[in-house]
């Protein structure tokens, strides 16, 4: 079984967690394709796809809200799960103290997307990334610093392990099921 993960970026924030659920998806026995979706023209080369994006303020990136609607009818009978990222979450905020001043809003239905009522989702997940100091021209450096922030990495690799294996696991089902579907309409011989 072919798996896409494609993933849509905001500043090079997304990195090393598309590429750390293809790994774990290999290691289950699937081929695993980890893209950008800029690059990504056709869905129906795959037969489950996982996707990504990093939050662009609080919302997911229209790269990634474009790409659901504009293959909506090929994702709609497949497997489809959709992480986000974002370096602001419940357990820290890239900003320090002054984040949940700055930020007056809860924020938590953000991580899920804006998907296509056609879209049969297997699952959803938001993971904390890195924000990496090249990320930040000079004006937003000194923002940083004047609320208290600091350029951190919080993504948690055993979240994105744990989670990527329990879509192989869920994929291994299927991939079981439409084998045994298979074997059932394919005449016997005798």
């Amino acid at each position: 079984m072919t798996v896409l993960v494609g993933y849509a970026k905001n500043h090079g924030s997304t990195w090393g967690i598309p590429e750390e659920i293809g790994d774990q998806l290999a290691k289950a026995g699937f081929r695993a394709s980890v893209q950008p979706l800029s690059e990504v023209h056709a869905v129906n080369l795959y037969e489950a796809v996982v996707l990504g994006v990093a939050l662009g303020h609080e919302e997911w990136l229209s790269t990634a809200t474009r790409f659901l609607d504009w293959h909506a009818s090929q994702l709609s009978g497949m497997p489809l799960w959709l992480f986000s990222e974002s370096t602001d979450s419940r357990s820290g905020s890239i900003l320090g103290p002054l984040g949940p001043r700055v930020r007056s809003v809860d924020t938590g239905d953000r991580i899920f997307a804006p998907t296509p009522h056609s879209l049969q989702l297997r699952g959803q997940h938001h993971f904390e990334c890195a924000a990496k100091p090249s990320q930040w021209q000079q004006m937003g450096e000194l923002f940083l610093k004047l609320c208290g922030g600091t350029v951190f990495d919080s993504r948690d690799f055993r979240d994105v392990d744990d989670w990527s294996r329990s879509i192989a696991r869920e994929l291994q089902t299927l991939d079981r099921a439409r084998e045994r579907r298979r074997l059932r309409l394919v005449p016997r011989v005798r």
